[in-house]
């Protein structure tokens, strides 16, 4: 019962948690660039992560950043913030949407 009143009140307010898949601010970068993800699973694709930019995810999940994806001019970004350069697929940790974004 506490837990449905706890989401509800969540909900009704207006405030959502980052949780895995979202998108959040590596540090000073902005919030294209990263998303939270598993801090391993970041790690296993080559990405670098930050700690508590994912705030109310769980304690293994980061907000996971990777630059040079494919080449010096890459990195990865979601893709609605890529509408002016490239993108290539399974280069970057977390959802379909955040992908490898170049020149």
């Amino acid at each position: 019962m506490k837990f449905i009143i706890v989401s509800i009140t969540l909900f009704a307010s207006g405030i959502t948690a980052q949780g895995l898949g979202d998108r959040c601010s590596p540090g000073s970068l902005p919030s294209y660039r990263g998303v939270c993800e598993v801090d391993t699973k970041c790690t296993n694709a080559g990405g670098s992560y930050t700690i508590g930019d994912c705030p109310n995810a769980p304690n293994n999940v980061r907000c996971c950043y990777k630059a040079q994806c494919y080449g010096s001019q890459s990195d990865c970004r979601w893709t609605d913030a890529c509408t002016q350069w490239n993108t290539i697929s399974n280069r970057c940790p977390g959802p379909a949407n955040f992908k490898c974004c170049y020149v």
